[in-house]
């Protein structure tokens, strides 16, 4: 029995591995925050606590700022075209042209027709600070919701896919990315809409816009989910309940086979902000999931667009001490878990995914030996100054089973010797963090 449990699980490895290897062009993690209310950056202390919280993460983020508009006839670039590059110097930038609470003014009439917010796109665009600093252009943000032009679809849709064209357009001397994040609109059964079955459900109104535009499959880059659990609510799955995520990402993929897929709008929307524990949750869940259903095919990213990051991370009651925000240590820690292992990163400095030169050595985390192992293994690093080393353990769920170093260490290689003879037999990940040297391998328990 011993040993058909190591043969499975070698074979599983070694699927796992070639699998990776065989998509790593269709993997990303495009990890991404949302500044939610950008029109308060006139507070300069802001600006620098949102530049000194991005560059302090582990990756170059991306992050999404919401251009709001300060009157529904002109459109107002000049708000931006300082921001927009300043947040540029440290993270990649996608603006959201206008959020879905300003398409529709409610009662019937329309905030901005299509025409207004093809001029307001037109604007950003010929901003050149704007243009040549923002990497993601997400056009429609929450555009299947309910409340959008009173239910008028076929005008929601039409804009997005003129949008998407300009955007697209061949004339264009910059490269542009797109996106657009649809809603998530559960009910009371998670099958349709209570007024409009067919369309209000994210995969029909999306398999609808492919139908009636089919140019937009081959004019987006990036289709996000926009999901904020509930617990009020009767029917609001678990990121946990494959069962259901999985249908419904895959339907997603087929419609758009040319976009990358991801969860582009998390956090709460609740009057009552939830525990501070629950909103690490969020971070944790959904910054870490991925589809059971991933390989070999689906391009996927494990990007989430926090919402409320800039309230959450950058209380000015606080003196915007992002390092004490509980959600800021739950996005920090984890891009540290996620962000290697065959992932396309986006290193900062000189961070790179692999292992950082120095002029007079090098940093290294090599691969345990044996592996699998049952129950001892030996993990070799070296560090080539007197530094603090932090190396734990991790199981596939990303929660530390293990310490191994926490503590100062002289220059030199090392040998940690692993007893796993207390933990399940299953795959593990260990992680070394000293100075700005950060690096994750996989092991795998046998017993």
């Amino acid at each position: 029995m011993k040993t058909l449990q190591v043969v499975l699980l070698v074979l599983t490895f070694l699927f796992m591995s070639v699998q990776v290897g065989l998509t790593q062009n269709k993997l990303y993690n495009l990890w991404g925050v949302t500044a939610e209310t950008v029109d308060n950056y006139s507070d300069q202390e802001l600006i620098d606590s949102l530049v000194s919280s991005l560059s302090s993460l582990p990756y170059r983020p991306t992050t999404r700022i919401v251009f709001t508009p300060d009157d529904e006839n002109i459109p107002n670039p000049g708000t931006y075209n300082q921001i927009v590059p300043t947040v540029n110097n440290v993270s990649d930038v996608m603006g959201e042209i206008l959020d879905s609470y300003y398409w529709d003014w409610g009662n019937g009439e329309f905030q901005f027709t299509k025409d207004k917010i093809i001029t307001r796109l037109n604007a950003f665009l010929n901003d050149y600070n704007i243009s040549t600093n923002t990497k993601i252009w997400e056009v429609g943000n929450e555009v299947n919701g309910d409340w959008v032009y009173e239910g008028n679809i076929d005008s929601v849709q039409a804009t997005i896919d003129t949008l998407l064209k300009i955007v697209k357009s061949p004339s264009s001397t910059i490269p542009k990315k797109t996106a657009i994040t649809l809603y998530f609109y559960p009910n009371v059964n998670c099958v349709g809409g209570q007024n409009n079955p067919k369309y209000y459900l994210m995969g029909n109104w999306a398999r609808s816009l492919v139908q009636n535009y089919p140019e937009v499959v081959n004019n987006l880059d990036y289709v996000f989910i926009s999901y904020y659990r509930d617990a009020n609510s009767e029917c609001n799955p678990d990121i946990g309940e494959g069962w259901f995520w999985t249908n419904e990402i895959a339907d997603l993929m087929r419609l758009f086979p040319n976009s990358i897929v991801g969860f582009g709008e998390v956090g709460w929307s609740t009057d009552t902000p939830p525990s501070w524990g629950d909103r690490v949750n969020i971070v944790n869940s959904y910054y870490s999931y991925y589809p059971p259903m991933a390989w070999p095919y689906i391009p996927w990213t494990r990007a989430c667009f926090y919402w409320n990051y800039q309230s959450d991370c950058l209380d000015p009651s606080t003196g915007y001490d992002f390092r004490n925000s509980q959600v800021w240590i739950a996005l920090d820690s984890v891009m540290n878990l996620y962000g290697f292992n065959g992932y396309k990163p986006h290193p900062k400095g000189n961070i790179s995914a692999t292992k950082i030169t120095n002029t007079n050595n090098e940093f290294s985390l090599e691969n345990n030996y044996p592996n699998p192992f049952n129950p001892v293994t030996n993990i070799k690093y070296n560090i080539p100054q007197d530094l603090f080393v932090s190396l734990k353990v991790y199981d596939i769920s990303g929660r530390e089973v293990k310490s191994l170093v926490n503590e100062f260490k002289n220059a030199g290689n090392y040998i940690i010797s692993f007893n796993a003879s207390e933990l399940a037999s299953g795959i593990y990940f260990y992680r070394i963090q000293t100075g700005s040297f950060v690096q994750v391998k996989k092991m795998i328990l046998v017993k």
